[in-house]
């Protein structure tokens, strides 16, 4: 299940996917990557920051 977080902080972009560092409302830090491309909607959130880098370099947006 995914985690529903409520503070966001921008950090990076790697082409279309934007990077950053969120709380949830009980304090657990995580971090999101998520594609900016017109009707790409593709996200996924990660407990690393190495983890959210590689998805974020590794992602293929199938909209043409």
């Amino acid at each position: 299940m995914a985690r529903r977080f409520f503070l966001f902080e921008r950090l990076t972009r790697y082409g279309p996917v934007e990077i950053g560092r969120a709380l949830t409302r009980d304090g657990q830090k995580g971090y999101l990557a998520s594609c900016t491309s017109d009707q790409c909607g593709w996200s996924a959130d990660y407990t690393s920051y190495g983890a959210v880098c590689m998805a974020a370099k590794g992602h293929r947006c199938r909209i043409k």
